[in-house]
């Protein structure tokens, strides 16, 4: 019986042993597939925690390319001032900027209660900003010098040649048209043009652009001047309100160029 015993289990062992094989390898591939399932899941979840990691660097550094930036900038302020240290000032932050393009200005968190008052000049650490248009107990707003409605006695510095600039901006482009500068006058490019500090309550020397080209004709009065505003008038952050100018203002004369 042992003997026929052993010839039923070496019967029973080969049709088994297939099937066996089979279950043993599907277990070890349903094993494996959990395992990378798993691998998987844990491979995302690192993923998810780098990106968060990284976002929150890249908002750490943004926070201080801007504290960077805005050090900067105030730093630069702070030298303005102390060029013109008989000159007082009070700095305001902008808060808005109108978006009608046919009357630019800027909105400032100063305004009466400040001591600000319409008709004030209004510059920056790059140059001339505008004025005071409207004022209330805590805001300004400030007409730009690119709106066409503004307008500014001004030199080249370096033969003081004089002339007007009149806003030109319109919907598409901010920029600063020369006026009245006589066809006899020296001037070329890379001239900085700058405030004269005549009748007017802006400090003199203060730029307002530079020359980027110069057409003479051989009639008329005046030549055409092409100029680039000192200032970014779309990044404008601080500025400062020039609250009394000191001895800085030149009387005008009679023979002042008038609008």
């Amino acid at each position: 019986h042992s003997r026929d015993h052993n010839w039923l289990d070496r019967i029973v062992i080969g049709l088994t042993a297939p099937v066996q094989s089979l279950l043993e390898g599907s277990v070890d591939g349903v094993t494996g597939m959990w395992s990378d399932y798993f691998y998987l899941v844990g491979v995302r979840e690192e993923n998810r925690k780098l990106k968060i990691a990284n976002r929150k660097l890249q908002r750490e550094l943004s926070e201080r390319s801007e504290e960077t930036f805005e050090n900067q900038r105030l730093r630069a302020l702070l030298q303005m001032q102390r060029k013109t240290p008989q000159v007082k000032y009070v700095v305001g932050e902008v808060i808005s900027i109108s978006p009608n393009p046919l009357f630019r200005s800027i909105r400032i968190n100063q305004g009466s209660s400040d001591g600000l008052v319409e008709g004030l000049a209004v510059i920056n650490e790059a140059g001339v900003v505008g004025r005071v248009k409207a004022v209330t107990a805590y805001y300004a707003d400030i007409i730009l010098l690119v709106d066409a409605n503004n307008s500014l006695d001004i030199v080249v510095q370096r033969t003081r040649a004089r002339a007007r600039v009149r806003g030109s901006g319109d919907d598409r482009f901010m920029g600063i048209q020369v006026e009245r500068l006589a066809r006899t006058a020296k001037v070329e490019p890379g001239d900085v043009l700058a405030t004269s500090g005549v009748g007017d309550r802006f400090p003199s020397g203060i730029p307002v652009g530079q020359v980027t080209s110069v057409k003479k004709s051989k009639f008329g009065l005046y030549q055409e001047v092409t100029i680039e505003p000192t200032v970014d008038f779309g990044q404008l952050g601080s500025v400062m309100v020039v609250m009394d100018t000191g001895s800085l203002v030149v009387p005008e004369p009679e023979e002042t160029v008038s609008e």
